[in-house]
């Protein structure tokens, strides 16, 4: 209103309000070149550096108390703008509250399309939203719960064949400086060098640790990298990508940027519409498991590498299974199960996995499922009575026990 009265002559206040600042900023500058015209027996010699320090000094104080209102002024907005679906309570307008940084981050989701959500961190918790507009008003509706700070967690994967899959829901690597969106990891390693994989929306990059490499190489260029696994004792790299989700065995060579053997290079397509697929060991065999969810049962599909892929290894790093079959994998065990599956955990006899049922036990020999956590121990009732709770993962804890994390 006041930029629309006739003394304001058309001239945005913002403009009146950053006057005092900006011009006070100009001071030392006008001042330091004075001083530089000033006789050496003029007082002003001696004067004039006092003022700049003490402007200097007062600007420093004006950007403090600057960033501190701005600081208020946006946690305010954002208190204002948020929508929450419970009894959630940031405190944002409290005395000393942070907000640290805030961007975009793009969750993949099983359409295809990533979903785009706001990140905020602040000096107390990690928020998670999305936007919305209701009335030409911008809004931001809580997508999780706040993680506070105590809780939230930054690593990469561990050990070998180790997957960092972008839908899961557990501490994840954050990755700068990539040149695409990074979206899985995979770790190699051998008596001769350490290496990173990346799997991106433009494809597979690589990183040498062992030469201190600062950059990442493009190895493979495929869309829309979702998964990675290597399993180094088989020369095996399996990626999990594109719009239809399919899932392509690689010879671990591909992942050399240098390679110029295109036979190296050349794919294996193991299966279309894929949700997630898990490598691990279980009755001393190597298996990968693939899981293909749909409506009302999800298909499990557990494929066992080829022996003479080891063989391979040790007659020398080049990669020949593909100059004769070009299978490197064979079906171990196929079973459905009516209940979509969010993740799979191996056991040295048993394959559990995590379904909207729960945890289930599946006897690889027999095909025959159970319950993880017995129906009838009242113990497990704060789980089993409990309605949309969502298994996540499983850790070994030590002692002949699991941690069961749920969601």
């Amino acid at each position: 209103e006041t930029e629309r009265l006739p003394e304001s002559r058309k001239l945005e206040l913002n403009g009146y309000l950053t006057k005092p600042t900006t011009r006070l900023g100009r001071y030392p500058l006008l001042l330091e070149a004075v001083l530089k015209n000033t006789p050496c027996d003029h007082p002003d010699k001696v004067n004039i550096p006092k003022v700049i320090n003490i402007i200097k000094e007062y600007l420093t104080n004006v950007n403090i108390e600057s960033g501190k209102s701005e600081n208020r002024f946006n946690l305010q907005q954002l208190n204002d703008q948020l929508i929450s679906r419970g009894n959630v309570d940031l405190k944002l307008t409290e005395e000393g509250r942070q907000l640290v940084f805030k961007g975009s981050l793009k969750k993949p989701t099983r359409a295809g399309e990533p979903s785009d959500l706001q990140v905020f961190l602040f000096d107390h918790a990690l928020l998670m939203v999305k936007t919305k507009t209701v009335n030409k008003a911008e809004l931001y509706k809580i997508y999780r719960k706040p993680i506070p700070l105590e809780l939230l967690s930054i690593s990469t994967s561990e050990g070998q064949s180790e997957t960092a899959r972008a839908n899961a829901k557990r501490p994840q690597s954050i990755l700068h400086g990539m040149p695409g969106k990074g979206q899985a990891a995979a770790r190699g390693n051998n008596n001769d060098y350490r290496k990173l994989a990346f799997g991106t929306d433009n494809g597979v990059y690589v990183l040498d640790i062992g030469q201190n490499q600062k950059s990442a190489v493009q190895a493979l260029q495929i869309e829309k990298v979702s998964q990675i696994e290597i399993l180094e004792d088989y020369r095996l790299l399996f990626i999990l990508a594109g719009k239809d989700k399919s899932l392509y065995s690689y010879p671990i060579d591909a992942l050399d940027p240098g390679d110029t053997n295109g036979a190296s290079k050349r794919s294996k397509k193991i299966s279309a519409h894929t949700s997630f697929f898990k490598s691990g060991t279980c009755r001393g065999k190597t298996l990968i498991t693939v899981v293909k969810n749909s409506t009302l049962q999800s298909t499990i599909k557990t494929l066992e590498p080829l022996e003479q892929n080891v063989k391979n290894k040790i007659k020398g790093p080049t990669f020949k299974v593909f100059r004769g079959s070009s299978d490197v994998l064979k079906t171990y065990k196929e079973f459905c199960i009516p209940a979509e599956l969010t993740s799979v955990h191996y056991l040295k006899k048993n394959l559990i996995v995590g379904c909207t049922k729960g945890f289930e036990v599946v006897n690889l020999e027999t095909l025959k499922t159970q319950g993880l956590l017995h129906p009838e121990d009242i113990s497990h009732e704060f789980v089993l009575k409990k309605e949309n709770v969502k298994p996540i993962a499983i850790y070994r804890v030590g002692g002949g026990d699991f941690l069961l994390c749920y969601d």
